[in-house]
C-alpha cells in the first residue's frame, strides 16, 4: 500500500517521484519499472545532450521547461559529482538560404531567454571554433552540454529511496482498476489476471479482489494524517512480477503517476484515459567516427532546422567516453523497444498499423521517410549529409554506431504534438490518476523541470 504509485522507472519518472518525496516527506512512494534497470529506454539510448532550449516555440512549455531545466540539470549534476562536460554546440548554416532561419533561431533564442548564444557572421568565426566545420554563419550555444543521463536516473532512483520511497524493478504493470472496484469488474480483472498466469505467473483469486473491494484484506488502508487512510478511493495496480517468475500481483496506492515514454499511450488507455495521441516509435542510428579522426570535432554541431521535416537532421554529438556520434537516421521502428533494424514486436506492429494517424503521418512526410530509409542502408548517403558541415570526413571514417527508439505522440489527425499532453483518465479515476502522454524531446534535459509541472498538476487535480 502506498500514497503515490509512479509508473515508469525513465528520468521523468525518477525526477517525479524525487520531487514528490521532497515535497511531501514521509509519504510512501513507490517507482514501478518493468526492466531489470532504470533507464533502460529511451533515457539510456539518447545522444547525452544538455539541451540549451533555442529551437523551441516561444511561449510553450516545452520551451519555458528546457531554459529551465538545462539550469537545474547543471545544478544537479554539479552537487552530485555526476560528471558532464559543458562543451558548447554550433547550429551551422553552410549556404545563403539557410541564413533568414539562422537568424529567426537566434531571435527564439533571445526570446525564450537562452543564456550565452553568440551569433557568428562570418566563416572565419565558425572556424574559430571548429576549425573543419564549412559554415559561413552560425549560433554558438554555450549552455549546451553533455552528460551520461543514465547515471542521472540512477542517481535519482537512489535519491528515492534515500528519501523513504522504494524503486521496485522487473515489475511490469498491466492494468488498473479504481477502489471500489465494481462487481461486475472484478471478473475482467480475474480474466486479466488469468491470462497473465498462461505466461508463468500465479493468478490473483477473484476472492481475494473482492476482499480488498470490500475494505479487507491486503488491499485495505486505515491509518494517519500522512495518506494511511481509506485506499478504497485509491487505485489498484495489476502488476506482473518478473522477478518472481510472471506471477501475477497488485499494488494498491491513492494516486497513480504514469511517466510511462514509449509505453506511455497504453498506460494512459488501461487507466481510462483517451485513445490519441498515440506512441509511434522512431529509431534513430547513429554512426561513429573513428578515434583516428576525433579530431576533426570539438563539441556539437548541428545543422539549421527545416520546418517542413520532423527530426533536427544529421549533427555531430560528442560523448562522455571520448567517442563522437553521427546522425541518427529516422525511420520508423517496427518494436517500440526495438534496437535492431531487424527487431519486430508483433503487438507493436498491429497497432501501429491499425492507427489511422501513422498513415496520415506518413503521407505528410512520404518523400522524407524515404529518403531516410535510403540513407539508413547507405552509408555513403548518410557520409554526405555530414560533409555539408566537414568536409574532411570520408565514409572509410565512420562506423556504425549504437541506436535509441523515440516515442513520436501522433494525434488521429496524423499531427505529430509538438508540446507536453497530460490526461487524467476516466471518471472512475479522476482525482487519483495522472498520465504524462507525451513528454518531447528535450525530456531527459529537461526531467527535473517537468517534475516539477507534473507534480504541481498532482496536487490540483488529485483528492
Amino acid at each position: 500500500e502506498y500514497d503515490v504509485c509512479v509508473v515508469g522507472g525513465g528520468i521523468v519518472g525518477l525526477a517525479t517521484a524525487a520531487e514528490v518525496l521532497r515535497r511531501h516527506p514521509g509519504l510512501r512512494v513507490v517507482v514501478l519499472e518493468k526492466e531489470a534497470e532504470v533507464a533502460m529506454h529511451q533515457t539510456g539510448h539518447n545522444s547525452g545532450v544538455i539541451h540549451c532550449g533555442i529551437y523551441y516555440q516561444p511561449g510553450s512549455l516545452k520551451a519555458r521547461l528546457c531554459v529551465k531545466g538545462n539550469a537545474m540539470m547543471y545544478e544537479y549534476v554539479k552537487a552530485h559529482g555526476i560528471p558532464y562536460q559543458a562543451v558548447g554546440k554550433l547550429i551551422v548554416a553552410v549556404d545563403e538560404d539557410e541564413l533568414p532561419r539562422l537568424r529567426k533561431l537566434y531571435d527564439n533564442g533571445v526570446v525564450n531567454g537562452v543564456p550565452g548564444i553568440t551569433y557568428l557572421d562570418s566563416a572565419e568565426q565558425v572556424r574559430a571554433v571548429e576549425p573543419h566545420c564549412a559554415g559561413i554563419a552560425a549560433i554558438r550555444c554555450e549552455s549546451t552540454g553533455i552528460v551520461d543521463f543514465k547515471r542521472v536516473a540512477e542517481t535519482l532512483a537512489a535519491d528515492v529511496v534515500a528519501a523513504g520511497g522504494t524503486v521496485r524493478t522487473l515489475a511490469e504493470v498491466e492494468d488498473f482498476a479504481a477502489l471500489p472496484v465494481p462487481d461486475g469488474e472484478v471478473g475482467a480483472m480475474q480474466a486479466k489476471a488469468v491470462t497473465v498466469a498462461r505466461f508463468g505467473g500465479e493468478a490473483l483469486k477473484a476472492s481475494q479482489l473482492q476482499a480488498a473491494a470490500d475494505g479487507g484484506g491486503a488491499a485495505a488502508g486505515g491509518g494517519d494524517a500522512k495518506g494511511k487512510g481509506d485506499f478504497r478511493r485509491g487505485v489498484r495496480v495489476l502488476v506482473v512480477d518478473h522477478a518472481a517468475g510472471g506471477a501475477a500481483t497488485e499494488v494498491t496506492a491513492r494516486h497513480v503517476i504514469t511517466c510511462g515514454g514509449l509505453q506511455a499511450d497504453r498506460l494512459a488507455r488501461a487507466g481510462g484515459g483517451k485513445a490519441a495521441p498515440a506512441i509511434v516509435p522512431f529509431r534513430g542510428e547513429y554512426l561513429r567516427l573513428k578515434d583516428s579522426k576525433r579530431h576533426l570535432v570539438r563539441g556539437n554541431i548541428y545543422p539549421v532546422p527545416d520546418p517542413r521535416f520532423p527530426f533536427l537532421g544529421f549533427h555531430f554529438t560528442p560523448r562522455m567516453d571520448g567517442s563522437l556520434w553521427l546522425g541518427p537516421s529516422a525511420v520508423l521502428a517496427f518494436s517500440r523497444e526495438g534496437y535492431g533494424f531487424w527487431d519486430v514486436d508483433a503487438r507493436d506492429l498491429w497497432e501501429a498499423a491499425r492507427f489511422e494517424g501513422l498513415w496520415r503521418l506518413a503521407a505528410s512526410y512520404f518523400a522524407f521517410g524515404l529518403g531516410e530509409f535510403y540513407r539508413r542502408f547507405s552509408l555513403a548517403a548518410q557520409v554526405k549529409q555530414l560533409q555539408r558541415y566537414v568536409p574532411d570526413l570520408t565514409v572509410d571514417d565512420v562506423e556504425r554506431g549504437p541506436s535509441g527508439v523515440r516515442a513520436m505522440a501522433v494525434g488521429a489527425d496524423g499531427a505529430l504534438v509538438g508540446d507536453f499532453d497530460f490526461d487524467s483518465g476516466g471518471a472512475a479515476t479522476q482525482g487519483r490518476m495522472l498520465h504524462v502522454r507525451n513528454a518531447p524531446s528535450p525530456a531527459a534535459t529537461s526531467s527535473l523541470a517537468i517534475a516539477e509541472v507534473v507534480a504541481d498538476r498532482a496536487e490540483a487535480e488529485f483528492d
